[in-house]
């Protein structure tokens, strides 16, 4: 079973920690045995697949004391050394992280490996494409002749095309604008996700890596200071450009118009309340930031926008933990982490950012924690 599983696979990631676990045979009787995830790398390692094993510290926080036998424990710390890589042999070579010594830590290596990970799926992209490109090469042959009835016309063809690519990259720019304010909301993972986003939106319409990253400032400062657009958009356009005390300016004007809107333009408040939280946050003021996520919080439907009311209350979970408030921050996050998975899928990047977070609550509050 473990075979099929893993042999489709591009990547492992596995968290290696002081206890033997399960196998075949028993450590006591079998000085060779292997447990079921020894295995797993292993077998990945002779399949030629990607792996990162992350070492767990020995001080590593655990829910109880490892209770193995001595031979169990001396099994998994051999293996333990025997994850070393072998500079003389790239395919088994893998990155390996030493010392995880506490949740904080393995947090930070997992929001690193989720970009190895994007770069993996990307690379298989790759490969399919190219199998099709390959594949449908004799039939494009075939429409050759037909095509070069068409060179007359390739001035018109190319001005066209120029103007297709102009719109797609402003496309491509104004979705960016409208999608970054529901990104995670967590600092550490802010630039991953915007990251992603812009590598998802590139993919999309087409665009050259890093194409967005390096045009969007530009290209937000200019839509903010353009009078004719409405609070709510001009707000989102300072939001993208990173200048957070007018994006909170705006997205107030923009609560206030929308307030005073008949009939009441409910989405557009509590999108507005979104960003002025976001803002505030972002300028250390978590307790101003507190009440637009508040206010926001009051006017969203959980049942109708499930999704929304995850991100604000995401939003409300983060401060909590700011402010050492563990308990309640678990209690939001367990919900917001239900709603996610559900919708969003576990590997989805605002339901892994969620799943740390919701880790990071445990452990503050947890007894190993307080008493430090």
């Amino acid at each position: 079973m473990l075979r099929r599983k893993i042999k489709p696979c591009k990547g492992l990631v596995q968290l290696v920690g002081q206890r033997f676990g399960f196998g075949p045979t028993n450590p006591r009787s079998d000085a060779h045995a292997i447990s079921y995830t020894q295995y797993e790398l292993h077998f990945a390692r002779e399949l030629g697949i990607k792996v990162w094993p992350v070492i767990l510290a020995g001080d590593f926080p655990v829910d109880a004391p490892n209770d193995e036998s001595k031979a169990h424990r001396g099994n998994q710390k051999y293996y333990r050394k025997l994850l070393a890589p072998d500079p003389e042999d790239d395919r088994t070579a893998v990155p390996l992280y030493h010392r995880v010594g506490n949740l904080d830590e393995l947090e930070i290596i997992i929001l690193k490996l989720r970009n190895e990970l994007e770069a993996l799926r990307a690379e298989e992209s790759k490969k399919h494409r190219r199998i099709f490109l390959l594949t449908t090469f004799t039939a494009l042959a075939v429409v050759i002749i037909a095509c070069l009835v068409l060179w007359l016309r390739s001035d018109v063809r190319d001005a066209q095309s120029i103007a297709t690519r102009s719109e797609t990259k402003i496309d491509a720019l104004s979705e960016a604008i409208d999608r970054i304010p529901v990104l995670p909301p967590r600092p550490e993972s802010q630039e991953a996700s915007r990251a992603l986003l812009f590598t998802e939106l590139e993919k999309k319409h087409g665009l050259p890596s890093g194409f967005i990253a390096a045009n969007l400032p530009a290209y937000a400062a200019k839509e903010a200071a353009d009078r004719s657009f409405p609070p709510i958009h001009r707000a989102k356009a300072f939001l993208a450009a990173r200048n957070y005390s007018e994006a909170e300016r705006f997205a107030i004007a923009a609560v206030a118009e929308a307030k005073q809107a008949i009939p009441l333009k409910k989405s557009e408040i509590i999108d507005a309340l979104v960003i002025a939280g976001i803002s505030a946050s972002e300028q250390q003021a978590n307790t101003k930031a507190l009440s637009y996520f508040t206010e926001a919080s009051a006017m969203t439907d959980k049942a109708a926008d499930a999704l929304r009311w995850a991100h604000i209350h995401y939003s409300i979970a983060i401060i909590l933990l700011a402010r050492g408030e563990s308990a309640h921050a678990e209690s939001l996050l367990r919900q917001v982490e239900s709603i996610c998975s559900k919708n969003l899928g576990l590997m989805n990047p605002l339901a892994l950012s969620v799943g740390n977070s919701l880790l990071l609550s445990l452990y503050q509050g947890s007894p190993v924690c307080t008493s430090k």
